[in-house]
């Protein structure tokens, strides 16, 4: 290949030459230079579409290897074992977030840089939740709530490196779909592929904007008018089902919804979205407001340490609801973001909420069966911080898409 770049581009050197050096000669055929010029091109092309292949099989390697360890460390008895797999391991993932880093830059698309963003920060997070919840196993091992909190961190860590896998290979190279995680969730892990509210109001807008420049309404086109509405009216009943959306909101958009049956305009649309919006905007300020993250989290480790089983639980169900209220406040942001990032960031932040609540609270389970503890009490200690975590990092990326 690289040679084919030198003999196309000495072809076109020699073929100026010889139009220059010699002042009688005879014109140039000029399909020899534009041949000339294709070959450079195709040529020039076909090595860079192989060094971008050669860098994603760099990191899926990496990938690999972190996968291998992964597995030697699921299997791991020993403390002194598991120092040093984990050692190696940390190495591995030192590599794998520069490669991955240098390749976020690289990415062209907004979606897939705010994906690559949210798989690494992950991967980041999970790895100190590996390191206390895979000790406080080694010192509890009889202990079925560390053991399922440590194999639910093993899973988060696995679906991160498919997401960068996803990331890095598009366009480049196929990926298996499963080659970190066996998926067994109805969700596509590639969020960007999902229809939103925002979504659906684009694409009616966008339906009736060629109806009216057209003039031309026929059954076909009706059809998807109409397809186009209903999933509008589907996606909107995430707001109109929510405990958390008031009264007169919800109001407000079934009679947007009603109207828009009715009328089948482009009139109506920015009305529906401005009503969604300020919902997803009030729920947000509530959030900021209450503050219940850190009172929640706090009383959580107080009755652990202390030993009380039934504040432990009284705690550890109001810490549950918060967290659905939480990831309820996810999904709707979610149906109404305005950028790719936002949309990626929103629903990748709902289902980290949904995998790391349930962690939480096995991880003040443990601590509350084995009160003195100080490795149980840390491995809490780093559950809570990431969630706070979580909750901070939706909040910026919101407040910085505004």
């Amino acid at each position: 290949m690289r040679l084919l770049s030198i003999l196309a581009g000495t072809s076109i050197a020699n073929l100026s030459c010889c139009s220059t050096d010699i002042p009688d000669a005879p014109l140039l055929d000029k399909s020899v230079l534009v041949r000339a010029s294709r070959q450079l091109l195709s040529s020039v092309t076909r090595v860079l579409l192989l060094a971008d292949r050669v860098l994603v099989k760099h990191i899926l390697r990496a990938e690999d290897k972190v996968a291998y360890s992964l597995s030697r460390l699921e299997v791991c008895r020993s403390f002194t074992e598991f120092v040093k797999i984990f050692a190696e391991f940390g190495g591995e993932m030192v590599d794998l977030a520069h490669r991955s880093g240098d390749r976020q830059h690289d990415l062209k698309s907004e979606k897939r840089r705010a994906q690559m963003s949210v798989a690494r920060a992950s991967l980041e997070r999970h790895t100190m939740l590996l390191l206390t919840s895979s000790k406080t196993l080694l010192r509890h091992p009889e202990s079925e709530c560390a053991l399922q909190c440590r194999d639910g961190v093993f899973d988060q860590i696995r679906t991160a490196l498919q997401l960068i896998a996803i990331c890095v290979s598009d366009g480049v190279l196929p990926v298996d779909p499963t080659r970190f995680v066996q998926s067994t969730s109805e969700e596509p892990l590639d969020i960007g592929i999902q229809l939103t509210a925002n979504a659906a109001i684009k694409q009616l807008t966008e339906m009736l904007e060629m109806v009216r420049m057209t003039s031309r309404v026929g059954a076909g086109v009706r059809e998807r008018l109409i397809g186009a509405l209903d999933a509008l009216c589907e996606m909107t009943q995430d707001f109109t089902d929510s405990a958390y959306t008031p009264h007169h909101h919800r109001e407000q958009i079934l009679d947007f919804l009603e109207e828009c049956r009715f009328e089948m305009t482009n009139l109506i649309q920015p009305d529906v979205f401005f009503s969604e919006l300020l919902t997803g905007c009030k729920l947000v300020s509530e959030v900021l407001r209450a503050n219940e993250d850190q009172v929640l989290l706090s009383s959580i480790k107080a009755c652990a340490v202390a030993g009380d089983i039934d504040g432990v639980e009284r705690y550890m169900e109001k810490f549950r609801e918060h967290a659905e209220h939480m990831q309820e406040v996810c999904r709707l942001l979610h149906h109404i973001s305005l950028t790719d990032a936002l949309h990626v960031n929103t629903g990748h932040c709902e289902r980290n909420m949904r995998a790391l609540a349930p962690l939480t609270l096995l991880a003040g389970r443990t601590l509350c069966q084995h009160p003195s503890s100080r490795i149980a009490r840390e491995n809490l200690e780093v559950f809570c911080d990431t969630w706070s975590q979580s909750v901070f990092f939706v909040l910026l990326r919101i407040f910085s898409s505004i």
